[in-house]
């Protein structure tokens, strides 16, 4: 599920268990990289106090732009790097380590 109702929207009832926990890594991100018409962060973006565009974020965390919109917008998954980048880069955590396997 990808779109205008990712990350906040249900998830079919079959979705794998990942899908949820990519679910709540764009969630946590998506304030960080919104930006306005002239490509600067728009307010909800300032939370972690830096004024850079998503470009010099991609940059400074060597990504591309489009890897960052893309895990924000459901487009994919990431990996444990770009886990690890962006919550090193933001000083946050995009995922909680509250998660667990299902009891049987």
């Amino acid at each position: 599920m990808h779109g205008k109702t990712w990350p906040k929207g249900p998830l079919r009832s079959d979705a794998p268990y990942e899908a949820h926990l990519a679910r709540q890594i764009a969630e946590t991100l998506y304030p960080y990289v919104i930006v306005t018409e002239d490509k600067k962060p728009a307010p909800a973006a300032d939370l972690h106090r830096k004024t850079e565009t998503v470009a010099q974020i991609a940059q400074a965390t060597d990504m591309t732009r489009e890897t960052i919109y893309n895990i924000r917008d459901g487009e994919t998954w990431p990996d444990f790097t770009t886990i690890a980048r962006l919550e090193i880069y933001f000083n946050i955590r995009l995922w909680g380590y509250d998660h667990r396997r299902k009891p049987p």
